[in-house]
C-alpha cells in the first residue's frame, strides 16, 4: 500500500475512485515560490515546547509505522525572538526537498517490503518520490522554518484525491493488499471528509512542536473546505495514536488485513469538525 489512496495509498482516495495502482508520472511544473505564495505565521518566543513521539510520520501510507505528533505547544526559536514559519505549496518546492520528502516517507515505514522488486526497477526512495510524492504535489504543503525544510503534509478531501491519477509500480502481490486498504478507507471516510495522506517532520526537528503547526494547518484546510471531519489511518503501535486521541480524534474502524504480514493493526480515526 504505498501511499496510494490519496492519503496513504494513501494517497489515492478512498470512496469511490481511487487512483489506479499503476503510476503514471506526469511532468511537474515547479515555479519559483514568491512571498505571496507563502502562508506565514509569526510565533512569539517563550512558547512551551514539548517532545513529539518518536518516529517521523504522524500519518501516512498505511504501511508507514512512525508517529511524530507534538504533545502541545509550538516550536520555540533558539535564542529567543520571533520565529517565522512558512507553508509552501508542493508545486513550488525545490527539487532537492522533493527527494527529502520521499526519503522521510521511506524512513519509518513498511514501504521497504512494498517497494522491493517494483516494476520500474527504481531505488526504493526514488520509487516513493515517483509514486507517492509527485502525483500529489497539488495537495502537499511543505513547512519551512526560515529557509530550512521542516516537514510536510499531504491532505485533501476524499473527492479531491479521487481525481488524482496515481497508478502503482509495486509488484503484483501488493495490489490485493492495496485494494483491501482502499475498501477499508472507503468504508470509514466520506467524499467531503479531509483525508490526511501523510505527514512527516525532519528528524533533527522532532520533539520541538512542529507537528502542532502541521496539525493546525490541516485543521485550517478542513475549515476552508467545510469538511465535516478530518480522517486518517495510524498503526496501533504508533506513538502518534495516543496523541491523535488527545487531539479529539476517535477510532472508527480497524484494518486487520496486513496483520499476518506486519503483526500490526491499522486504525481509522476521525475528528469531527462540523455537523455533516
Amino acid at each position: 500500500m504505498g501511499q496510494r489512496t490519496a492519503a496513504h495509498g494513501v494517497f489515492a482516495a478512498a470512496a469511490g475512485a481511487q487512483p489506479s495502482l499503476q503510476l503514471l508520472l506526469v511532468p511537474v511544473r515547479r515555479p519559483a515560490a514568491g512571498p505571496c505564495q507563502r502562508t506565514v505565521r509569526r510565533l512569539p518566543a517563550g512558547r512551551e515546547r514539548r517532545a513529539d513521539p518518536p518516529g517521523g510520520l504522524l500519518a501516512g501510507d498505511p504501511w508507514h509505522r512512525g508517529g511524530n505528533a507534538g504533545r502541545g505547544g509550538h516550536p520555540a526559536p533558539a535564542g529567543g525572538g520571533a520565529m517565522t514559519l512558512a507553508f509552501i505549496p508542493g508545486l513550488d518546492v525545490p527539487d532537492a526537498d522533493l527527494d527529502r520528502m520521499a526519503a522521510l516517507l521511506f524512513e519509518t515505514s513498511h514501504l521497504e517490503y512494498c517497494s522491493v522488486a517494483n516494476t520500474l526497477g527504481l531505488p526504493l526512495p526514488a520509487l516513493q518520490r515517483r509514486q507517492n510524492i509527485e502525483p500529489y504535489l497539488r495537495h502537499i504543503r511543505v513547512l519551512y522554518d526560515g529557509d530550512r525544510f521542516a516537514g510536510f503534509h499531504n491532505s485533501a478531501t476524499i473527492a479531491e484525491y479521487a481525481a488524482v491519477q496515481a497508478p502503482s509500480y509495486y509488484r503484483a502481490e501488493i495490489r490485493a493488499m492495496d485494494a483491501a486498504y482502499d475498501a477499508f478507507v472507503a468504508e470509514h471516510a466520506r467524499p467531503e471528509d479531509l483525508f490526511v495522506a501523510g505527514l512527516a517532520i525532519e528528524p533533527a526537528l522532532r520533539g520541538k512542536g512542529y507537528s502542532n503547526v502541521l496539525l493546525d494547518d490541516i485543521a485550517g484546510l478542513a475549515r476552508a473546505r467545510e469538511a465535516p471531519r478530518i480522517v486518517l489511518t495510524v498503526w496501533e503501535t504508533s506513538a502518534a495514536l495516543p496523541l491523535y486521541l488527545r487531539k479529539g480524534f476517535a477510532r472508527r474502524g480497524t484494518f486487520d488485513y496486513a496483520y499476518p504480514l506486519f503483526f500490526e493493526r491499522l486504525h481509522a480515526l476521525a475528528r469531527q469538525m462540523r455537523e455533516s
